[in-house]
Formats: structure tokens, sequence, C-alpha cells
């Protein structure tokens, strides 16, 4: 599934009480930034990133109904591949690319084994990182990685709702992430 262009999102009427600066996406996981984020991106040299508006439809939760509701825009990650994973090193089992369209698949079973057995960071075929402060690879371009510039941006501008994970930790969801504010 991809979507060209702006898109419509549809909040969780039972949640929120505050506007963030990242806002979670539960149907297709694209990265949806607060224009506040954006612009704290490109004041701290992160990157300019292509970028379609997410328009946040009615009913809003409660809380938020009574506040200024920000901009904000999905990060395009199909055009953001900056590295490429290094699979087996990063605990996935019999990973295929289909040869037509690229869509890649593995053996979902024998992976999750394999990644609740220990942990297996992340890593990157050596060389293969462009030096981008916020990327993807292909694992999925909906799967983004950053560097510390991009954690030390959403300190500096107190940036809300990010969960930074440490590469070391890898494929593991589970984490609560960085305490970064």
């Amino acid at each position: 599934m991809h979507a060209y262009g702006p898109v419509e999102a549809y909040l969780d009427s039972q949640k929120g009480v505050k506007w963030p600066d990242i806002i979670g996406c539960g149907h297709f996981p694209f990265l949806v930034l607060s224009e506040r984020a954006l612009r704290a991106f490109s004041t701290e040299g992160i990157g300019e990133f292509v970028h379609y508006e997410v328009v946040i439809q009615p009913p809003l939760p409660k809380k938020l109904e009574v506040l200024n509701t920000p901009r904000y825009f999905r990060i395009d990650g199909r055009k953001m591949r900056g590295a490429r994973l290094d699979f087996d090193s990063s605990g996935y089992v019999g990973v295929k690319f289909c040869p037509e369209c690229g869509t890649r698949t593995d053996d979902i079973g024998a992976t999750l084994k394999r990644i609740l057995s220990r942990v297996y960071p992340f890593v990157f075929h050596p060389g293969s990182w462009n030096g981008a402060n916020l990327f993807t690879t292909d694992l999925s371009p909906c799967s983004f990685f950053c560097t510390k510039a991009v954690l030390d941006c959403a300190r500096k501008h107190r940036l809300t709702n990010f969960r930074f994970i440490p590469v070391e930790k890898g494929g593991y969801r589970r984490s609560k992430g960085l305490d970064y504010l």
C-alpha cells in the first residue's frame, strides 16, 4: 500500500490531551510530523524531506477540540533510503526480494523466534549509509532510522511524542525508548 499526496486522518476519540509533534499511525505506519518538527529539523540541518499534508478530520477528542490544531505532514520514506540492512546480522531469516516489484519477504515465524531468542541489533552493510540524519532502509519505507543529531534536535526543541530506540536494541519493539526530554 502506498499513499500519494495529501491524506486525511481520523484520531481515536478517546485519546489525546495535547497536540504532539509526532503522531502514531495505526492504519499504515506513516511518519507524521508537526509543522513545528519539520521547521526544527530544517533549522538544525537535519534535512528537508518530501512531505505531504495530513488533514486531521473531525470528530476530535474532547480535550483537543478547544486547542488550535497544528498542521501535520507525512514524510515519504520511499524517497529516503539511506542505507542497506544486513538482514542476517539483524536477526531476519529467509529474506527474499521480489524481482518484479522489490517487495521484501522473510520467514516471519523463524524471524520472530530468532529475534525473541536474544537481542539482534540493526546492522547496516558497511559503506551503504549515505550520511543522512533521517533515513529508511530496504527493511521498509516505513521504518525510520536516525542519527544522534535528530535526538539532539528533538531534545533542544522539546519535540514531543518521539520514541527513539537505539539500533543496538534491534527489532525489539517493547522498548519504551530513550528518555530524551
